[in-house]
């Protein structure tokens, strides 16, 4: 998880955190509020102890919390003081590196990789995507790189703009495209596999040739009304053939990033509506970081086997 994240995580509950903590009781050792504590607290845990060490506080304050066996409010009190000095120091650290004033834009999670031939490939990908789209051709906003992250490979993405509302328009062009790329994406799996199984039949060539054919049309006919769908939501038409090329090859390129674990999100200071456009596409990146999981330990498993 990327420093940001964690900042924003801390900034958010640090305060509610603060006051659950001024609400405990010595006499029963309890929290008022205490299923939102739980909750707060079990989202920090995960995302500090892995990115600043094994933070043996967390786990105590949030299984204390959990089991509900809390034997002394005191107790609590000096561990959630040690807590809240931590969410403090995350915020104070965050705040000085001057990161937090990024304004709207897009932070964008490389896939991982140690070889610059392949890390070259994601960025050179990444960079004809969004200067080549024509859906992304924008003479009132711009993006522009700013910053990197450390957790993993991010990349600050800030838009250049005359205001907030041309520059939203230009993200929401952004999601809208990234979720058409996703529907293609599973219709390309979808005609694969009807691909393979016609090749496995015991239909004749001619035949299977035929069926082919009628199913490479219909994924091509699929790829036409994203496209146009595109238009609508854009409100760019597409001039010529040379655009139309363009946008086939930017989803092909922003699949084969989103296959390797390419991850792109809006960023922290967007407005509200942007960021429900955004949204539904991390259900997409987690159902591919589980796939990936997946098939990394089914290598594993053949590979010791």
């Amino acid at each position: 998880m990327r420093f940001g994240e964690i900042y924003r995580r801390c900034k958010e509950n640090y305060n509610y955190i603060e006051h659950c903590h001024n609400q405990v009781s010595e006499k029963y050792g309890k929290i008022r509020g205490e299923n939102q504590v739980i909750t707060e607290l079990n989202s920090l845990t995960e995302s500090i102890k892995k990115n600043l060490g094994d933070i043996n506080i967390l786990q105590e304050v949030t299984h204390k919390v959990n089991n509900r066996n809390l034997t002394s409010g005191a107790r609590l009190n000096v561990i959630e003081n040690e807590l809240l000095a931590k969410m403090k120091l995350i915020i104070q650290l965050y705040e000085s590196l001057d990161q937090n004033k990024q304004g709207i834009g897009l932070d964008i999670k490389v896939p991982e990789t140690d070889n610059f031939t392949e890390f070259k490939k994601f960025i050179d990908g990444l960079e004809f995507v969004f200067t080549k789209c024509p859906f992304f051709q924008s003479n009132d906003a711009r993006l522009k790189f700013k910053s990197v992250d450390i957790g993993s490979t991010w990349l600050i993405i800030g838009v250049a703009c005359a205001t907030i509302a041309t520059g939203s328009v230009l993200l929401n062009n952004i999601a809208t495209f990234i979720d058409k790329c996703i529907v293609i994406q599973s219709h390309k799996q979808t005609y694969m596999m009807q691909k393979q199984e016609i090749e496995k039949s015991k239909c004749d060539k001619a035949e299977k040739e035929e069926i082919i054919k009628y199913l490479e049309k219909a994924f091509k006919i699929g790829v036409d009304n994203a496209i146009k769908e595109l238009e609508d939501a854009t409100g760019h038409q597409i001039q010529d053939g040379d655009e139309r090329g363009r946008v086939e090859q930017s989803f092909e390129r922003l699949e084969k990033l989103l296959d390797k674990g390419l991850q792109i999100y809006v960023s922290i200071d967007s407005p509200p509506e942007t960021k429900a456009l955004f949204e539904p596409l991390e259900m997409h990146y987690l159902s591919i970081a589980e796939e990936l999981k997946r098939i990394e330990k089914k290598s594993d498993d053949e590979t010791k086997g």
